[in-house]
């Protein structure tokens, strides 16, 4: 891409093949591909907009002036939320711009099942993901959860606890993660969650997990992302467990667990994993960091 620009700095006669370009991407690919090279547009001094699907805009302030609806673009008001992660994985630019743009009370407007939605959408989209692009759509999910539009469901093995604001959003990601994997071992998706795509989505779960908790993460919420990383364990195939298992260790490790409480609470979540080998180590870290 940087050579593109350079190449057109210095002879903008190139733009024409950057037009055809752009003709050649609307025609024959998907809506989201025109997007990964709208910086190349911009730099030919382009008059263009290009298209996404009408439910998108529907939901976002006024962008005639940058986009146009394309009817051939078949997507129903029922789709808005896997248009939204399609597009937000674009790039970091794209996520800003719906970030700004998104206007809460449209898209809650006439959804009654918008959780279902959603996880539907992320195990649908998230396999295919690149680690950037899953960063992305989970801040698109922070965001969803900020506002209010998405929240935490709550279940006999996963309940919900209450804690501060701060590590709400913490939690909430949790717990969609683990219903997101959760609806990637349902039946919906048993035709095409191949060995590898568990191993790749693990990985990232895993990485994700990491990420949201830091230094900053209470006791409490500490505590319930070991659970929910637990009941994970349950169900996922055997050549994700070790991975999961270094996850249970990090996590059981934290300084910030050693409460009786919070210790009591990880140990009854230990006690529901199958595996003799994983509940007598993990008991182990855990009687360590009392």
């Amino acid at each position: 891409m940087k050579m593109c620009f350079e190449v057109l700095k210095t002879n903008p006669s190139f733009a024409r093949a950057v037009e055809w370009l752009l003709k050649r991407l609307k025609s024959g690919f998907d809506w989201t591909v025109p997007l990964h090279v709208e910086q190349l547009f911009s730099a030919a001094y382009m008059k263009y907009k290009l298209s996404i699907p009408c439910c998108l805009l529907s939901v976002c302030e006024d962008s005639g002036d940058k986009w146009m609806t394309n009817k051939d673009l078949i997507f129903g008001a029922e789709d808005v939320f896997t248009v939204l992660f399609e597009y937000c994985r674009v790039s970091d630019s794209a996520l800003q711009w719906i970030l700004k743009s998104l206007i809460p009370n449209k898209l809650t407007s006439g959804f009654q099942d918008i959780r279902r939605r959603v996880l539907t959408s992320l195990a649908q989209i998230l396999p295919h993901c690149t680690w950037k692009e899953w960063k992305r759509i989970l801040e698109m999910c922070r965001h969803l959860i900020r506002t209010n539009i998405l929240k935490a469901d709550s279940t006999e093995s996963v309940p919900c606890v209450q804690t501060k604001a701060s590590n709400q959003d913490v939690y909430q990601l949790s717990v969609l993660l683990l219903d997101m994997v959760e609806v990637l071992h349902s039946p919906l998706c048993s035709a095409w969650a191949t060995p590898y795509v568990w191993l790749y989505v693990i990985r990232h779960y895993i990485t994700a997990i990491k990420e949201i908790v830091d230094g900053n993460t209470d006791a409490a919420v500490t505590a319930s992302v070991f659970a929910h990383v637990c009941h994970v364990m349950t169900f996922v195939p055997a050549d994700c467990m070790d991975q999961l298992f270094v996850l249970a260790l990090d996590l059981v490790a934290r300084p910030s667990v050693s409460n009786s409480d919070v210790s009591e609470r990880m140990k009854r979540s230990i006690n529901r994993l199958s595996s003799e080998v994983h509940r007598a180590a993990l008991t182990q870290k855990l009687n360590q960091n009392m």
